[in-house]
Order: C-alpha cells, then structure tokens, then sequence
C-alpha cells in the first residue's frame, strides 16, 4: 500500500514539473513571437522610415507603409513635426513610441514636444497616459476616456470621442455635451471615478449595469457581449439591462447569446419569463443557423488581411496544430454557424460592411472555437466555442499567441 501511494506521488510530481516546463515553453514562444512583431530598436527604424517618407524613397516596411497611409499626399509639414516629437520622445520611452504609432501621430498636431517631460513607468499604456497628461490635461478626465486614441466604438466615431476628451481636459462637463448613450447625473459621476481601463462605451454599459444594482459580474458579461460593442436603441437597452439585472437565476454565460436574441427581436419584456425567452432563444438560434433570407449577398467578403495562425503545440502529450482561417464566404459563414450551434450568421450585415471579420481556430483540422475580430482597432472582441462555450485554456494560449503574431490586441 505504501510503495503505490510513493508511485502515486512520483507521478504527481512528474506531472507537475512537466506542466511547469509545458508553461515555460509557452512562455518564451510568447516572448519570442512579441520580440518579433516590435523589435528592441523599432523607433530607430521609425526615424528611419520617416525619412524615407519625407524624401520620397519607396519604403516596404510596415511602419513606413502605415506612416505613408497616415500621412497622405499633403501631410509634409504634419510628418515633419511628428518626426520632432519622435525624436525628444523615443529616448525616455522607446516602447510607447512603437507601441502608440498611431496615438501619438493623431496628437502631433495639438502636442509640441516637451523635453521636460520624464515617464515614472516602464510600462507603454502608464508612459502614454502619462505623456497626455503632461502635455494636454488640465482638469481630471475618466480613466476610460484615454482608450479614445486609436480605438472607435461602434456607433460613436473616433473624433467625436477625442472631441469630447478635450472638452473634458477643459473642465467641461459631461452634461453639456453628446454621449452616445444618456446616462443619469449620478451615473455620469460614477463614469468619472470608474477606475477602468475599457473603452467609454464599455465603461458607460458598466455603469448603467452596477447603477441598476446588477454585480460585477454582470457587469462583465454585458460588456463583452453586443451591447458593449455599439450603442443604439438606448430605450430599449435601458430596459434590457434592468431586466437582466433582475433574473438572479441568469447564467453569466448565457447573457451573450441572449442579448444577441433580444437585440435582433426586441419583444417586450415587461414580466416575461427567463425560461420561456431561453425557449425563444433557442429557436431563433437554430433559425439563424438555417437562414438564407438575407437580401443580396456578395459571393465574397472583403479579406481584413490579417495573418493566420500555423503554430505546433503539445495538447495532452502529443503535438497538435493549431490554425486559423479567416470565413470570407457566406456558405462558409453559414456552415460555421451549423458546425458549432451558434448565431455567427446573425454577423453577416457587420461582415459585409467591413467592420468585423469572423475567424474559425481548428485544432488538427477540426474546429475549436469561432473569434470575431473589430477590423478598425484591430481587435479580438469575442470568442465562441460548440454552442456558445467559452474558449478554454489551449485555446486562449493559442488565440494570445496568434494575436501577438498578428498584431491584434485582446479585448478580454
């Protein structure tokens, strides 16, 4: 009995220490795929590319095609006062420079470079807010409203979003100007004080969430599904997410694909029951599976251009390959939504008009799990397994090391 408890026991520790080298390896691929996509001297290369752009040599680089793209035909002047605030910034902050491009080419034109200014962070996200702070905060502005920069929520353009940031480092008041989504004066001070590095749309369907009593959790779930995505049909959204507040009995896992459901019906929900709208939803599911009436569809989606993912991975011992395919068809879309129980065809008006792109991640050649990604800020934004599950642990390894190599960022 002792000498199969001691075997027992060597096995366990076997097993341990070869899922702490499984983690390490995991690690280091990570690390080398992030090293990769921003090398150690990448605003060197920057400066370099800058010039090449003011001089007019072609350039093949990604930075120099995305500096050409941002700077346009007439954007000599612009691209020369950018090239200054690069070169005081890159040595106090080399990674920030690399990392917030396109933030910092958006705030050239209002920034003049300050040599005074020191970074008390290592981290990129801290050293920008940091350096906005320096250079243009006058008055306190919401955490959530420094996401502004190179992001655009659905429904709410960019500038305006940056349009109202400056009118909050002024000392404006949130009252006075628009908001995508009305909130109470009391909920307008909780998004003030709302320690939260979302985007404000996100933050905004958060406050309204706790502020109608609903738990954290809550919060999270309505964040991450369509309601945090886009604003629209506030008054309905309003009573949505009083509802959802008040069914104790609601699955968080569940909140996605229901909000989903009542979005696209939009029933009344004045004392209805969760059980028969779960009925509901997944008829409605299975009808999306199978639909076809969609009006004209074009034989094919317009590729987002993001690279896919071949990458070799232990799964329980063995190797196993791990893939993504970008769906640029509607009989693929369809045929993604049959395979894994779920509403992805409900997406085809947002594929068709660019804004997002859906993606299949397969494991061995079966699917895994369908992402959707935002196309502006480049986004991974939703992740869905067999009938809505979420992505598990192999998984989320594998779609972090994809994003790295893509260049996307994580929504959550």
């Amino acid at each position: 009995m002792a000498r199969r408890k001691d075997q027992l026991r060597r096995l366990q520790a076997e097993a341990r220490q070869a899922e702490r080298r499984a983690r390490a390896r995991d690690a280091a691929t990570r690390r080398a795929a992030s090293a990769a996509v921003r090398p150690r001297k990448q605003s060197d290369t920057l400066l370099r590319a800058i010039d090449d752009v003011l001089a007019g040599r072609g350039v093949h680089s990604s930075m120099g095609l995305t500096l050409r793209r941002l700077a346009g035909v007439r954007g000599h002047n612009r691209l020369l006062r950018f090239r200054g605030l690069v070169a005081t910034v890159e040595p106090r902050a080399r990674r920030m420079v690399s990392r917030f491009l396109v933030e910092l080419w958006e705030l050239s034109t209002r920034v003049a470079a300050d040599s005074a200014w020191r970074p008390k962070s290592r981290a990129p996200a801290a050293q920008f807010r940091s350096f906005v702070d320096h250079h243009l905060v006058q008055w306190a502005v919401p955490c959530s409203m420094y996401q502004c920069f190179g992001t655009s929520d659905g429904g709410w353009p960019r500038g305006d979003q940056v349009n109202l940031f400056f009118h909050l480092t002024r000392g404006g008041s949130l009252r006075s100007t628009y908001m995508p989504i009305p909130l109470t004066r009391r909920q307008q001070h909780a998004f003030r004080v709302l320690p939260d590095r979302s985007t404000p749309l996100e933050a905004m369907r958060k406050v309204q969430v706790l502020d109608a009593g609903g738990s954290a959790g809550l919060a999270r779930a309505v964040v991450e599904s369509r309601l945090g995505r886009a604003a629209g049909h506030e008054a309905y959204a309003s009573v949505l997410i009083g509802f959802l507040v008040r069914k104790p009995d609601l699955e968080l896992v569940e909140v996605g694909p229901l909000v989903d459901f009542l979005l696209d019906r939009r029933p009344r929900l004045g004392g209805r029951c969760l059980r028969t709208l779960r009925g509901e939803m997944v008829e409605w599911h299975v009808r999306m599976r199978h639909a076809r009436d969609f009006g004209e569809l074009p034989e094919r989606f317009a590729s987002a251009g993001i690279a896919p993912l071949d990458w070799m991975l232990r799964v329980n011992g063995r190797p196993a390959r791990w893939t993504t395919r970008e769906i640029l068809t509607p009989q693929a879309l369809a045929q993604e939504g049959r395979a894994m129980h779920h509403c992805v065809w409900s997406y085809l008006r947002r594929i068709v008009s660019g804004d997002v792109s859906i993606h299949s991640l397969g494991l061995d050649g079966r699917r895994r799990c369908t992402i959707e990604v935002r196309n502006g800020p480049r986004q991974i934004v939703q992740v869905r397994g067999l009938q809505n599950r979420l992505a598990d642990r192999e998984e989320r390894v594998a779609i972090r090391r994809w994003a790295e190599a893509a260049g996307l960022s994580l929504r959550a």
